[in-house]
């Protein structure tokens, strides 16, 4: 069974895993097992309970989007990125791209991907129906382009990069399907991920405003990290910061509600400290380098040791 079906992501560098098998994995190994907590106020009432998953995790994110506006942003926060965001595309363990927000991948040699005589393309693809943002308002494809419009600004720091920087423009002609104009070939243009995610023109419009410099003032707004409104399996509940953030698991996600109700990410940098929290059953696992191979190595001892009796 896979319960976060977004969170598999493979990019440039690799492939990470399914957090699922990461939680079994460290669940079994290095924590106790932990108390339930009360269901999430967007359960139906079906279920009983459920556990809440405590995770520690590498640093406090300056962002909870996949792409970082104006530096080069946290590096390897894909799994706590993961958590709040979808994409059209994702990439399931195998390293094998999925449509997600998408119905279908776009084709080659299709009306989907098609490669013109100068040696531009267009590449189409088509949203799911009745999926929403985090705070209930509807996601189209009009919410594609106003992320084109905001990743094309010069000021903002990311209009040179890939995709965004080979791409000529995003229109729609209706709400569910959007089409990019690539200046050139690109052999990734029909398996658009992270590296392009949507925003939601309906909370940043009016901050973005059709400027062609949205400034400092756009990219320090709450919506970035403690009111970030996403598209991901879990939605934000409450941030405490320098310490630790909550989300909610979303109803409606784009592959259903999530199995666990709740996620508490504990932001702690410094991998003993980490070990610690894994050995007494505060944590159940670990994201993004937040413990190295040493560290992981000395648990699993500590938590052999206990079970069998050895001093």
């Amino acid at each position: 069974m896979i319960l976060f079906p977004t969170l598999t992501h493979r990019g440039r560098a690799g492939i990470w895993p399914l957090i699922f098998l990461v939680f079994v994995a460290s669940l079994t190994a290095c924590a106790a097992p932990s108390g339930s907590a009360p269901k999430s106020e967007v359960d139906s009432g079906a279920r009983g309970p459920q556990p809440t998953l405590i995770v520690a995790t590498r640093v406090e994110p300056t962002t909870l989007s996949s792409r970082t506006l104006q530096s080069a942003g946290d590096l390897n926060l894909n799994a706590t990125r993961g958590l709040f965001n979808a994409n059209l595309v994702a990439f399931d363990g195998a390293g094998v791209p999925r449509a997600q927000l998408a119905e279908d991948l776009p084709a080659l040699h299709t009306d989907t991907w098609k490669v013109l005589a100068d040696g531009r393309m267009e590449t189409t693809y088509r949203l799911r129906k009745g999926l929403t943002w985090h705070d209930g308002e509807p996601f189209t494809a009009d919410d594609y382009v106003f992320s084109w419009q905001v990743y094309s600004t010069p000021e903002l720091g990311v209009a040179g990069l890939v995709p965004q920087g080979l791409m000529a423009g995003v229109r729609t002609a209706e709400p569910l399907t959007l089409t990019v104009e690539w200046k050139q070939p690109y052999g990734d243009a029909g398996n658009l991920g992270t590296t392009f995610p949507a925003l939601p023109r309906h909370l940043l419009g009016p901050a973005y405003g059709g400027r062609t410099a949205a400034g400092e003032s756009f990219v320090s707004l709450p919506f970035w990290t403690s009111s970030y409104v996403g598209l991901g399996p879990f939605q934000m509940r409450h941030w405490e910061p320098g310490a630790f953030l909550e989300a909610d698991g979303f109803g409606n996600f784009v592959f259903g509600r999530p199995k666990i109700d709740r996620v508490k990410l504990l932001f702690i940098n410094d991998a003993d400290t980490v070990v610690a929290n894994l050995l007494s059953g505060a944590a159940h696992l670990t994201f993004d380098d937040a413990i190295l191979l040493r560290a992981g190595v000395r648990c699993f001892a500590e938590r052999g040791k206990t079970a069998t009796g050895e001093p």
